[in-house]
């Protein structure tokens, strides 16, 4: 990454506001961002300093790359598990994941709470000496 895309990530990060949630999901009871949200929020802060956000599918993988004018481009690929083996299904998993690859390359913060249910923490046990 050179130092003028990473000068626009910075600037990009500066401006970004946190995106409130605009949508529920009443089979977990929780909300979320849209991806027209983020995107209406977003994408005028991330085209201004430069980027261009595109997604591409191959192999049931969605790739997310944001590319700078500088030439230099990061990329985030998510693996798309539809619940649905159909294009709705599909659609909906990749709908998901260009919200968070999006979100993952521009450190984005959401209220977004949709992904609470499949990611609780599981409780670790204390460590009671740390040995190097």
């Amino acid at each position: 990454m050179n130092k003028e895309m990473i000068e626009a990530l910075i600037k990009v990060q500066q401006e970004m506001p946190v995106i409130k949630e605009d949508a529920n999901n009443p089979h977990f009871k929780s909300s979320y961002a849209t991806l027209a949200q983020i995107n209406q929020i977003a994408l005028p802060i991330i085209n201004k300093h430069g980027f261009v956000v595109t997604h591409e599918i191959n192999h049931n993988m969605l790739k997310t790359t944001a590319t700078h004018t500088s030439g230099d481009e990061i990329s985030s690929i998510a693996a798309l598990n539809p619940t649905k083996n159909d294009p709705q299904g599909t659609g909906g998993a990749v709908t998901y994941y260009k919200r968070y690859n999006v979100c993952c390359l521009f450190n984005i913060a959401t209220t977004d709470d949709d992904g609470n249910t499949a990611s609780k923490p599981t409780p670790i046990a204390p460590i009671s000496k740390f040995t190097p």
